[in-house]
């Protein structure tokens, strides 16, 4: 969020960043592996998995930018 130039982190934010973040927290089973399932897959999976919410909540956000 500060790299683009917020004080306050949005669902995008989150989002972009994820794959980075937990790609290398996954340990595929050889199944996987056999079946040429990537981390980013699984993590692809998971991040339509989890809802976002519809807008940033003002008062979070005007709070983060005063500090």
């Amino acid at each position: 969020a500060m790299l683009r130039g917020r004080a306050y982190v949005l669902p995008e934010d989150v989002a972009d960043l994820a794959p980075d973040v937990l790609r290398h927290r996954i340990v595929l089973s050889y199944e996987a592996l056999a079946e040429d399932v990537t981390a980013d897959a699984i993590v692809e999976r998971v991040m339509q998995c989890v809802p976002r919410p519809a807008r940033p909540l003002e008062a979070h956000r005007d709070g983060a930018a005063r500090a």
